[in-house]
């Protein structure tokens, strides 16, 4: 296979590279249902989403385009800070735009307060990881990098979440920018 996308033959590396995050996100949304799999012990607080990425350096948005594709997955850990309905993610996620990419692997503390009258639907949050990024024509490389993060439930089962990276420059482009992102929890 070349880096200019395509192998003799073949479609190009960004669909294949999106076509596997397809297949990951059918097979997650396929398993069973959340009472069998709490049986099992599978996937505590699994939570897939998918949405968009926006470049806020101009130079990564002039080389690549200003809106990526973005789908993730993240659960819950037995560790962080209980208070005020807190929970620690770890997640990854992948995200394209024709032959670059990123990649995060993340651990974020969310803060879900509850409110007198019940649980709150919205929650904040902020955490740090490891960004590795490819930029079409000049290479990979990775970053250590932190995100701040606002979110609404939607119902038991949905949301919708707000995200901003820091994850600085990449081979002489600013990799930071915005998420917009539906997704469900299992």
């Amino acid at each position: 296979m070349n880096h200019s996308g395509s192998a003799r033959g073949g479609a190009p590396a960004s669909w294949r590279r999106l076509g596997h995050g397809a297949v990951l996100a059918v097979v997650v949304c396929t398993m069973p249902a959340p009472e069998a799999r709490a049986q099992q012990g599978l996937f505590p607080n699994l939570r897939v989403k998918a949405g968009v990425f926006i470049p806020s350096g101009g130079s990564l948005a002039r080389g690549t385009g200003d809106i990526w594709f973005k789908i993730g997955a993240d659960v819950a850990l037995p560790i962080g800070f209980s208070l005020l309905g807190g929970t620690t993610r770890a997640g990854i996620e992948y995200t394209a735009r024709g032959s670059s990419s990123m990649v995060p692997i993340t651990l974020t503390q969310v803060l879900q307060p509850s409110l007198t009258l019940g649980h709150s639907p919205v929650y904040v949050g902020g955490g740090i990881g490891l960004w590795t990024v490819h930029v079409s024509g000049a290479g990979s490389a990775s970053n250590f990098g932190f995100r701040v993060l606002g979110g609404v439930d939607i119902g038991k089962s949905s949301f919708v979440e707000v995200e901003y990276d820091f994850v600085g420059k990449v081979h002489g482009v600013n990799a930071d920018g915005f998420t917009v992102a539906a997704g469900l929890r299992f």
